[in-house]
This record gives C-alpha cells, structure tokens and sequence, in this order.
C-alpha cells in the first residue's frame, strides 16, 4: 500500500506531516538541529488519525535523513 500525507502539521520547532500507511498513521517530524547531535533529524512515531502521538518510541528516521528516506523507511519496515 503506498503512503499518503494527511495533512501537515507544522508548528515552530518542527516540520511535520500525518501520514497514512496501511491503515496505521504516523506522525513524520523534521527539526533541522537535534538538541544532542546539532544535526538535522527526521523521526516517524505511531499517532492516531488526527495526529495525536499514542507512542513516544520512533519507527524510523534518524539524524540526517529527509522526509522521503523516513517514510520509505517505514514502508519497508511494515512491508
């Protein structure tokens, strides 16, 4: 199934996006310097469909990685 981007969801200290990916949402966040690595990070935590984190542990991402790279990422980790 291919993921599809809900809504964004930006505030001022993140980029971020509700996305839908078989039948489970995430919430993909994108700062452009972590508080511990000073280097940009991209992290993809399970929310609930109005975006609402329900898990506070990531799925994917990492430091350096694009929006694009997370959520191929979590596809195929949930292939």
């Amino acid at each position: 199934m291919k993921t599809k981007i809900i809504k964004e969801l930006n505030n001022s200290d993140s980029k971020a996006c509700l996305i839908e990916l078989n039948h489970k949402h995430y919430v993909v966040s994108s700062i452009e310097c972590a508080f511990d690595t000073g280097l940009p990070e991209t992290l993809v935590f399970p929310c609930d469909s109005k975006g609402n984190n329900i898990d506070f542990s990531e799925v994917a991402g990492g430091s350096n990685i694009s929006r694009e790279q997370a959520i191929k990422e979590l596809e195929v980790i949930t292939e």
